[in-house]
């Protein structure tokens, strides 16, 4: 025997004794009101009222709608809610393909609370399918393609032949304008160095580090060695003094630190270009033959550290601090440094043979010094090459840096064995 809830889980609206047979038939009228099933759990029992004003029969009304939402609009005979959108079509606001998706699951499922979910569901679908059908930006850097290793060693020898070109066409013009194109090169390679600081995150005095490595290759092609302390002592205070008075205020000693480590390895050891070419202390054109000496010794070092070491380099040298300083690379520099030395320097006066061996011993020495010393320095800082301003060879202070050691161990060892 059905009693008078069982009807909640039959469908939203069940009666037992209608007063539809009129008011000849007593008795009394069960209604049962759920707006949706999933709440039958938390409906409540509202009590019996009467039915009709006119009958004296009561009607008990048993809510199990939610106490704490509102109550829904009245369904028409036929099922539907005024005001709701019509079956199969889609919700305002939902993307395309939501009110298909709707419809399928409503004719499996049935029910209001079946089609509200399947229409939500349906929607979400959607609209993951059209995410996935957008394609997404790639935000991986795509790597520059390298140029054959042919063309490289090309551009690299091409633009080894027009440096070369122009030393000798320095050298040929005499002191003063082999002069100019090492104070060019010596404020370009400071230059790039102050640059890579910056761009790693330093703030040297750019400016002060410039202007002392002119005014010290100035003052020693001039004023000779006696010139160099006092330069020094000008461009520390200076720098101690920018950072003092508040042209920069980051970080104070480190900043002090690559300023002056900058001028006193780029500045300080390529004003030794100007002692050698100092035509007061090597007279007769001398001093420009020490610095061709250095200048060519070194590159005869580089080439065949090149040659050697790219085709048989196995045992790496300090690969902590350079990962393709080879062993056989180091042997095959000192073997070209000597034979330079020999075949080239020694048939310039006043070069010997013997003061020209030494020169190429000596620069076999210095030379892989000044190569890893600033392989020390790019490592520190994070960089690869100073720049890309020679093709082929990267920065300026990339060719220079083994030169910058090779020109004070050639003015010493020039002054050690009196050549003249």
């Amino acid at each position: 025997m059905d009693g008078p809830y069982d009807g909640a889980s039959r469908s939203s609206e069940h009666r037992v004794g209608t007063d539809a047979e009129g008011p000849s038939r007593a008795g009394h009228a069960a209604r049962t009101d759920v707006s949706d099933g999933s709440r039958a759990a938390g409906g409540e029992l509202a009590g019996a009222v009467p039915s009709d004003p006119s009958s004296d029969g009561y009607r008990l009304v048993v809510d199990l709608s939610d106490p704490s939402s509102e109550p829904g609009p009245e369904p028409s005979v036929d099922g539907a809610v005024p005001g709701a959108p019509e079956e199969g079509a889609p919700e305002e606001g939902a993307p395309r393909g939501a009110s298909g998706a709707s419809e399928r699951t409503h004719r499996r499922g049935g029910g209001s609370g079946s089609r509200s979910t399947a229409g939500a569901g349906g929607a979400d679908r959607a609209r993951s399918g059209s995410r996935r059908s957008t394609p997404r930006r790639s935000t991986r850097k795509v790597p520059q393609a390298m140029p054959p290793k042919g063309s490289r060693v090309l551009m690299r020898l091409l633009t080894g032949l027009a440096l070369g070109a122009i030393v000798l066409t320095c050298v040929e013009l005499g002191p003063f304008a082999s002069l100019l194109f090492a104070l060019a090169v010596v404020l370009t390679s400071a230059a790039e160095w102050f640059s890579a600081l910056r761009k790693t995150g330093h703030h040297p005095a750019t400016l002060v580090g410039l202007l002392g490595s002119a005014g010290v290759m100035v003052a020693a092609y001039s004023r000779g060695i006696d010139a160099l302390p006092l330069v020094f002592v000008l461009t520390a205070v200076v720098t101690f003094s920018w950072y003092l008075f508040g042209a920069v205020r980051s970080r104070s000693t480190v900043n002090v630190a690559t300023t002056l480590l900058g001028f006193g390895w780029i500045g300080l050891f390529g004003s030794y270009a100007g002692l050698l070419l100092n035509p007061v202390t090597f007279p007769q054109r001398h001093g420009v033959a020490f610095f061709f000496a250095a200048v060519i010794t070194t590159i005869g070092y580089d080439v065949g550290a090149y040659a050697v070491g790219a085709r048989y380099g196995r045992r790496l040298l300090l690969p902590a601090v350079s990962p393709k300083k080879t062993v056989e690379g180091l042997m095959g520099g000192t073997f070209g440094a000597l034979l330079v030395a020999l075949v080239i320097v020694s048939e310039i006066s006043p070069w010997s043979i013997g003061s020209a061996f030494a020169l190429g011993l000596v620069i076999s020495v210095v030379a892989p010094l000044g190569d890893l010393v600033e392989s020390l320095m790019k490592r520190d800082i994070g960089i690869k090459d100073m720049s890309s301003v020679l093709p082929g060879h990267g920065g300026v202070l990339d060719r220079v840096d083994a030169i910058l050691f090779a020109l004070p161990a050639t003015y010493y060892l020039v002054v050690l064995l009196g050549v003249h």
